[in-house]
C-alpha cells in the first residue's frame, strides 16, 4: 500500500485508524518528516507507530531543511 501525504499539526481520528489497521495487518509504516524545517511534528511520520526519515548531511546531522 502506499500512501502519499503530508501536513503539520495534530493526527485526525480517521488518519489513526488507518495507521492502526495497517499496523494490526502487519504493515511497517515509513514517512518522510518533510523538508520544511519545522520543529514540530509533521504527520504522519509523526505519529506513534510510524517510522519517520529525514535527510541528512555529509556530516551525518539533519539537513538545513529537514523536519
Amino acid at each position: 500500500r502506499h500512501a502519499s501525504q503530508r501536513r503539520p499539526g495534530g493526527v485526525k481520528i480517521a488518519h489513526h485508524h488507518i495507521v492502526v489497521r495497517s499496523r494490526l495487518d502487519g504493515a511497517v509504516l515509513v514517512a518522510a518528516t518533510g523538508n520544511n524545517g519545522f520543529s514540530t511534528p509533521t504527520f504522519p511520520a509523526g505519529d506513534r507507530g510510524v517510522v519517520g526519515v529525514s535527510a541528512t548531511d555529509s556530516d551525518d546531522a539533519i539537513y538545513a531543511y529537514g523536519n
